[in-house]
């Protein structure tokens, strides 16, 4: 028949749709986890290093949150673009390694004397 696509034809080209499909779904990953990289990133930025409560924050770890955040960034913009998405996903790893532990102490230092402050408490003829 004029006009119809042969069986072969067709399974040709539903192959290479479902080829197609993986392979946007895989470049969908890595640019959903570039971005979650970036804002994480951002977010460290503004909310660790540049907020004017950070000044509490120990020289030491402030440069080292800097560091890592500086480096990951430097990684995101010249290899992270062709990064797969488990690779970002490392990436990312490396700087919560760094950054979380110094963001629960601080803020875990902070949370606890508020809720003292609250309960009438204070640190001062504590021993």
């Amino acid at each position: 028949e004029k006009g119809r696509l042969s069986d072969a034809e067709v399974e040709r080209l539903v192959r290479k749709a479902q080829r197609n499909a993986e392979k946007d779904r895989d470049h969908l990953a890595r640019q959903d986890s570039r971005a979650a990289l970036g804002s994480y990133l951002d977010s460290l930025r503004s909310s660790v290093l540049r907020a004017p409560d950070s000044a509490d924050l120990p020289e030491e770890d402030r440069e080292a949150i800097a560091e890592v955040v500086r480096e990951a960034a430097a990684w995101l913009q010249d290899v992270g673009r062709g990064a797969t998405a488990e690779e970002v996903q490392m990436r990312r790893q490396v700087v919560e390694n760094v950054a979380g532990p110094v963001i629960a102490r601080v803020y875990g230092r902070d949370q606890h004397s508020e809720s003292r402050e609250e309960d009438g408490e204070d640190d001062v003829g504590q021993d």
